[in-house]
């Protein structure tokens, strides 16, 4: 909740509709209503939208919303992924981390506006030390995993560089085993030899490829350091259309007759 009231104000995080408040003796508060999907939502539905282009079921799809070969995005949301990094950008000049950037935790209200949920583990509210790894295994970082009280803001940036990893490729970079299960994904992300975007996606051009790689460098050094210049370096080579969330999205559950999902 602290952590919450000192980010309001900014756009990208959504509004308190109320005081923390108790009941028999457990906190809580309300927040307002906000309409639209997850990032993780709309994933599903442009890969549901990949396999019925394959099955040739959709053939008059426009291009500024067809995927880029294999993947879920196309080149022209590298500019929605720069917006996403703008976004944390201003929650990192309030001395915010996030620490938990995956795509169930960024939503998309209808007309595009980008708020960033989920601050559970977030700093300054973690002020005690951790003995346990928590977020989330697919999106965490490496010093993450060594140590969760020493992430800094260079943390999120490779988080959210793993998000446009699986948003060009359509998969994680590392995968769990049925022998060592979510160990197996933890030890990719401590060695870093994840597969070059370009490698899975050759749709994917070797710059925007060589940028997300750059995000997801193992040492924080060699990362960006700060969110703006990961969303400038995703800016630099934005092609097509101006990426709108209300228009792109509704198109698709036109077409796939899925309005369950609004």
């Amino acid at each position: 909740f602290d952590v919450l009231e000192d980010l309001q104000g900014l756009e990208c995080v959504p509004g308190l509709a109320s005081e923390l408040k108790y009941t028999e003796g457990f906190p809580y508060f309300d927040m307002a209503l906000v309409k639209g999907i997850s990032l993780s939502g709309i994933f599903r539905v442009r890969k549901k939208l990949a396999e019925m282009q394959k099955k040739g079921k959709l053939t008059d799809i426009r291009e500024e919303v067809a995927p880029l070969g294999n993947g879920i995005l196309n080149l022209g949301e590298t500019r929605f992924l720069s917006r996403i990094a703008y976004c944390f950008e201003e929650i990192h000049e309030k001395e915010v981390v996030h620490r938990d950037i995956k795509p169930g935790n960024l939503f998309v209200c209808y007309g595009g506006n980008i708020l960033v949920l989920d601050f559970g583990f977030a700093s300054p509210l973690l002020d005690k030390p951790r003995t346990r790894i928590v977020g989330t295994p697919n999106y965490v970082s490496p010093e993450q995993i060594r140590n969760f009280n020493d992430v800094d803001i260079r943390g999120d940036v490779y988080s959210l560089a793993v998000v446009a990893y699986v948003g060009f490729t359509g998969e994680t970079p590392y995968k769990e085993t049925k022998e060592r299960g979510y160990s197996a994904v933890l030890d990719g992300h401590l060695k870093g030899d994840a597969d070059p975007v370009c490698e899975l996606n050759p749709a994917v051009p070797r710059e925007l490829s060589d940028i997300i790689a750059k995000g997801m460098a193992l040492k924080p050094e060699d990362r960006y350091q700060t969110m703006e210049e990961f969303g400038r370096a995703l800016e630099s080579i934005t092609m097509g259309g101006v990426w709108d969330g209300n228009e792109w999205f509704l198109y698709f559950c036109w077409r796939m007759k899925w309005w369950w999902v609004v």
